[in-house]
């Protein structure tokens, strides 16, 4: 399950699924091979109800 790992000071509030000025983190579990990986993936609002991401390898875990 995707879960928020971080919320930046000053993320906009929720509207109506969007956010429109801020950033946050989520942590996305990838399954495979009978492990799971849960990878880091930073959003950044771009303004319009969008979101720009970034995913960084450095900041995936393998769980045992």
């Amino acid at each position: 399950m995707i879960r928020i790992e971080s919320e930046a000071e000053g993320l906009g509030p929720d509207m109506f699924g969007s956010r429109y000025v801020g950033s946050w983190d989520e942590i996305w579990p990838i399954e495979m091979c009978d492990r799971t990986v849960e990878v880091l993936v930073n959003f950044t609002a771009d303004g319009d109800g969008g979101a720009y991401f970034n995913v960084s390898s450095d900041k995936a875990v393998v769980l045992p």
